[in-house]
């Protein structure tokens, strides 16, 4: 083991303590010893004096240094009250137990990223149950200072984990969107104990919904004067569903099987947006309908139906048009789209109040991408308990991007400060 005692300075930036070794090991790694600078006035019960009771040392890791391992032995003592015989141990706001409060708060910040557990161990070199503890006590620090804040749109989902349907509550805004809540359960009365928990209810516009009746029926009970709405995504999937059941009985009517898997992977083709499609795709499409007939009536339809959140106005425009659609279905002989024309009258009231909020966020596919988030972050960290999922999703913080070294803004610094001069 190599000893520096030369020129050993003060550069670890801890200011309660004085470097007074530093040694390396053959492969880099780095061993610092320090003592406090100073000693407690008095104690802190009583006020009396204090004598020193005995050495203590404590075995504590830092951050690297320029890629090695870094560990401080601190050389402090324990003291004892005089007055009143208390064993006073000193704390110092630099450490964190057995790690500098540096250290720490990496790997508080990296826990509360994309990192998972054991990711965020293995980068800073500490067990997993290390870095699950630190996350849990930062995450204690921010529920405790978290307000469930009613958004202006309020959307509200769910996501299937490990068996089990967690309720989401979604702040819909595409600018400053996330999560605010999760639920163990989605329902009714899960989802209501939620909404009364919300601070500042008067901000509340109205609650976008797929149609799942307990949804509404929570909001109803909490804000009855609030409006549901059932956002346009997930009539289209319901719509795009339909579709597909046109695409899968022909697939199950062909029997050889090349030509029934290429019609499998021609699926996205038929349930894609058309103004989505690519020139080539919407070429292949073509070929699709030159070699299935029956796709194309029922795809048009699809299509129009799409047109009407782009197309309609107001509510009872949409409306109109909605009939005029389902006529248009009849004419046809078009049966595949029933079950969903029926779905919409069941939902029309909610479906329809779409029209109502043309100024404002009203779509839940963002809650998708979240619910997509969540099934990440939950399938990553295997074992992660329901608290601490919701912890992580709704403190979770996103991952810089990484940029290159601005040596121009340090230049720029420099040349102002000789102008000044």
């Amino acid at each position: 083991m190599a000893k520096v005692e030369a020129s050993i300075g003060n550069h670890l930036d801890l200011p309660e303590f004085n470097v007074i070794n530093r040694q390396e090991s053959p492969s880099g790694d780095i061993l610092y010893t320090v003592e406090p600078k100073e000693a407690p006035a008095k104690c802190p019960s009583c006020g009396g004096k204090l004598n020193i009771h005995k050495k203590v040392e404590r075995k504590v890791k830092d951050l690297d240094e320029f890629g090695k391992q870094v560990g401080i032995l601190v050389k402090g003592r324990s003291y004892i009250c005089k007055a009143c015989g208390e064993t006073v141990r000193v704390d110092y706001p630099s450490l964190h137990k057995q790690m500098t409060q540096r250290l720490a708060e990496h790997i508080m910040r990296d826990t509360f990223r994309e990192g998972t557990f054991t990711e965020v161990a293995k980068k800073y070199h500490v067990s997993t149950s290390t870095a699950k503890e630190l996350f849990e006590e930062r995450g204690r620090e921010r529920w405790a200072e978290y307000r469930l804040i009613t958004p202006t749109v309020l959307g509200i989902d769910e996501v299937h984990l490990n068996n089990a349907y967690y309720g989401v509550f979604v702040r819909v805004d595409k600018q400053n969107g996330g999560i605010i809540e999760l639920s163990e359960k989605r329902t009714k009365q899960a989802i209501i104990e939620v909404l009364e928990r919300m601070d500042q209810p008067e901000n509340l516009k109205f609650v976008t919904i797929d149609m799942w009746r307990p949804y509404a029926d929570a909001v109803h009970s909490v804000f009855p004067e609030v409006p549901v709405v059932v956002d346009h995504f997930h009539v289209i999937k319901e719509l795009t569903r339909s579709l597909d059941s046109v695409r899968s009985e022909t697939c199950k009517r062909i029997s050889n099987v090349r030509e029934r898997k290429s019609l499998k992977r021609n699926r996205f083709l038929l349930l894609s947006n058309h103004d989505s499609l690519s020139p080539k795709d919407i070429k292949f499409l073509q070929e699709l309908f030159d070699n299935y007939p029956q796709f194309k009536i029922p795809y048009d339809l699809k299509e129009s139906f799409r047109n009407i959140y782009s197309l309609a106005k107001s509510r009872e425009e949409a409306m109109q048009f909605f009939h005029e659609w389902c006529d248009e279905c009849k004419r046809l002989k078009v049966t595949a789209f029933d079950k969903f024309i029926g779905m919409v009258y069941n939902w029309q009231q909610e479906i329809f109040a779409y029209f109502d909020y043309p100024d404002l966020d009203r779509t839940n596919a963002q809650t998708e991408s979240f619910n997509r988030s969540i099934r990440n972050v939950a399938r990553d960290g295997r074992g992660y308990s329901f608290e601490n999922l919701r912890t992580k999703m709704i403190f979770q913080e996103k991952t810089p991007d990484s940029t290159r070294f601005d040596f121009d803004a340090f230049l720029l610094i420099n040349d102002d400060d000789t102008d000044d001069e």
